[in-house]
């Protein structure tokens, strides 16, 4: 049987095409992740490879965790604002940047845990701190100063809503208001980027 087929009740075999994945994954049918995969894996394994270039160990992982969100979160992707391929390359995008953030973060905590380290992996460690800082500042230009605030202290620093709420004096729903706002502004951002590639 061929890859993005199945085996459908009573032996009646469903074929994935370009205009009916979407709708398949969003019916959770295997066949239309998998013709995701076979049309659009090479866009995923791009951008993965481009921000993971230094941790190859990484890559598999975040390709992974780039099509648990796709098939997670079909319900959020609207053809009538971008591309599948965009949708997923912009998912692709943010999990590799959250991959970097997460290995990050697990490396800083073995070399406080061992109190030493190789120079090389520091050095490492150091150009993807700058690389990954680079990527969240030229983001975060495209927000308000609130918004930037906001957006610092809840995906950076992991505060809750009700910590930055006390924080700053505003109350939650405006907070959620702003965070709202501003991945709107990053998704067009993000779409005007891709356009322009």
């Amino acid at each position: 049987m061929k890859a993005g087929t199945v085996q459908g009740t009573g032996d009646k075999v469903m074929k994935a095409t370009e205009k009916n994945f979407i709708n398949l994954i969003r019916k959770r049918r295997e066949e239309g992740l998998l013709y995701a995969v076979e049309t659009y894996g090479w866009v995923i394994q791009s951008v993965v490879r481009k921000h993971l270039f230094l941790l190859p160990d990484l890559q598999q992982e975040c390709m992974n965790d780039v099509l648990m969100a796709v098939w997670q979160h079909i319900g959020d992707f609207d053809p009538n604002t971008g591309s599948f391929q965009n949708w997923a390359a912009g998912i692709a995008r943010f999990k590799a940047i959250d991959c970097k953030r997460n290995y990050l973060r697990r490396s800083r905590k073995y070399v406080d845990i061992e109190d030493q380290f190789i120079e090389d992996e520091h050095a490492g460690r150091q150009m993807l701190k700058v690389e990954l800082d680079q990527e969240i500042k030229e983001l975060f230009e495209q927000l308000s100063q609130p918004e930037r605030e906001i957006f610092q202290k809840h995906f950076i620093e992991e505060a809750t809503i009700e910590e930055i709420s006390a924080e700053m004096g505003l109350n939650e729903s405006t907070i959620y208001q702003r965070i709202s706002r501003g991945r709107k502004k990053l998704r067009k951002h993000k779409e005007i980027r891709e356009a322009g590639q």
